[in-house]
């Protein structure tokens, strides 16, 4: 089992880095482990991942899901009042048989995440369309 840490992420312009601050971890299967982007002082503010751990309902597969909410922060020119006008959220999830073996899990567990690194999928991302 993989211990709480924090995630260092690079940034649109590929060269900042971007700290996930670790913020709870979990404490079993279906409680999310919880990290932050902690770059405003008002928690609701923060950008948030977080990430869950089960098995399926019929038991045969695991099941892990993420979800991350990145806030649009806004402040009002008049009164100078900052809040939250809208989200992006993304969720991801993987599920694999849990008598697969573990190489082929190994690279589900690279392979996929690389994929959604990559620059075509971040352009789809960016732009909200599949290629054409």
């Amino acid at each position: 089992m993989p211990s709480m840490a924090d995630i260092t992420v690079k940034a649109s312009d590929g060269t900042t880095d971007v700290l996930y601050v670790a913020r709870t971890p979990s404490a079993g299967n279906g409680v999310p482990a919880i990290w932050s982007y902690d770059s405003t002082v008002a928690p609701g503010f923060r950008r948030e991942f977080r990430v869950t751990s089960s098995d399926s309902k019929d038991g045969k597969q695991r099941v892990i899901r993420g979800t991350y909410r990145f806030p649009q922060v806004v402040t009002d020119t008049t009164t100078s009042t900052s809040s939250v006008w809208r989200y992006g959220e993304a969720t991801c999830e993987f599920k694999y048989p849990k008598d697969m073996s573990q190489s082929a899990i190994n690279e589900l567990s690279a392979q996929m995440p690389n994929l959604v690194a990559s620059a075509l999928i971040k352009s789809v991302i960016a732009s909200g369309y599949a290629p054409t």
